[in-house]
């Protein structure tokens, strides 16, 4: 949480909890002071990205991330396995898909906020909690893949925003901070 000064609109949106000032670049011309307020003692910064703009280009196949549910504050690791239009991730172990299964009670595709942490970055994300399609993990107990949706993100079947996944993604963002270590 901060107070932006300049009012200056972006693609790319930063929550701050504490800590210094921040300088965020936008582009060649403009800059966008944010003056964090201090919640807590940490120096996180959760970031609102846009999938086809970043996030699919940060977060590549083939990547591992830390996932932290921002309901339950559980965390567990997943494999980036596919997805174009959003990504396409695997519990890399029986044990992440274990805490994965606690968190959710029961497989569902019921949205939920998350916070993706990837190469120190917070991640503001939603995902679904559905085993489905192609498996590529061997060993982890996960017959298929769920999905990961960041900001701008769309299905693959439908090719369309899914505003629930959004909403998600709103509420990792506003909330997120709530759960981090």
């Amino acid at each position: 949480i901060g107070v932006i000064m300049g009012g200056v609109s972006s693609e790319r949106e930063i929550s701050l909890k504490s800590g210094e000032q921040v300088i965020k670049h936008l582009n060649k011309d403009k800059y966008e002071k944010i003056i964090p307020i201090t919640i807590n003692s940490k120096q996180e910064v959760i970031e609102k990205i846009n999938w086809f703009n970043e996030a699919k280009n940060l977060f590549k196949i083939g990547t591992t991330a830390k996932i932290i549910d921002v309901t339950t504050g559980r965390s567990f690791t997943v494999k980036r396995t596919g997805g174009y239009n959003h990504a396409d991730v695997e519990p890399i172990s029986a044990s992440d898909t274990a805490t994965m299964k606690k968190m959710l009670g029961s497989w569902s595709w019921n949205r939920r906020p998350i916070i993706v942490v990837y190469n120190g970055r917070y991640l503001a994300a939603s995902m679904n909690g559905m085993p489905h399609s192609f498996d590529k993990v061997s060993g982890n107990n996960f017959s298929g893949h769920f999905c990961i949706h960041f900001a701008g993100s769309r299905t693959h079947g439908t090719n369309r925003v899914d505003e629930a996944h959004q909403a998600a993604v709103a509420k990792a963002y506003a909330n997120g901070y709530k759960v981090l270590e």
